[in-house]
């Protein structure tokens, strides 16, 4: 009882696509490794502090006397 044409395609789909799916994610952990890909969060010499020392208002539609 051997593959037909059809079933042999969906067994190759889903082999390349695990295939791809685990490529992805190496890929994603050598860009994050070798610094590629960082943390917007992460203050460098020249970024503001996230710690809430600076403070400024925006107007927004919602809190403005304008339209």
């Amino acid at each position: 009882m051997g593959l037909n044409s059809k079933q042999y395609n969906i067994i190759l789909f889903i082999i390349v696509s695990f295939i791809l799916f685990i490529s992805i994610f190496k890929w994603i952990d050598y860009l994050t490794y070798n610094k590629y890909v960082v943390e917007c969060f992460t203050g460098g010499p020249n970024d503001e502090k996230m710690d809430g020392s600076t403070s400024h208002t925006v107007d927004l539609p919602l809190n403005t006397t304008q339209s």
